[in-house]
């Protein structure tokens, strides 16, 4: 089974990438993170709604191709998402609905961040730094321009 990687896996790495849990391909969040995480693995393609597990605060799914694929993706985040196109744009949607928040200043923040997540913003051209455990974009508007047609937990 070849696993190509589109738009909507790229999303789905994204909410995935710091919410993993140890079983199959899943997250744990709030009801509406799940939501958009089983939407979004149902409207891939990735797996039936009834193939789709689901327990307190987590939803997940067991496809060990997609795990491998999953992990390579995240071992090669700063070659993967180095463009301005899709990808990234899923990519980075996914982790800013997934870990991101608004610091009160307005800026966009991304919590548990790390230096892979800081070099391919930094790639992309958004300046951002960390601040403790928050990696804060600076480029507020064209960050969130760039990712708000993407987004489906956080609204704007």
């Amino acid at each position: 089974m070849k696993i190509k990687l589109t738009p909507e896996i790229a999303y789905i790495i994204g909410l995935w990438r710091h919410r993993k849990i140890n079983k199959g391909i899943g997250i744990k969040g709030n009801e509406k993170l799940l939501s958009a995480f089983i939407s979004s693995v149902i409207d891939a393609g990735l797996m039936p709604p009834n193939k789709i597990l689901t327990e307190k605060n987590t939803a997940y799914f067991y496809h060990s191709a997609y795990r491998k694929f999953f992990q390579d993706i995240e071992s090669e985040l700063p070659e993967r998402f180095k463009y301005k196109n899709e990808f990234s744009k899923a990519y980075l949607a996914g982790l800013f609905d997934s870990k991101g928040g608004f610091t009160d200043e307005g800026y966009p923040y991304i919590s548990n961040a790390d230096e892979n997540d800081e070099m391919v913003i930094l790639r992309l051209g958004f300046w951002c730094r960390f601040l403790g455990k928050l990696l804060v974009i600076y480029e507020k508007k064209t960050f969130i321009d760039y990712i708000k047609n993407r987004l489906r937990v956080i609204e704007l």
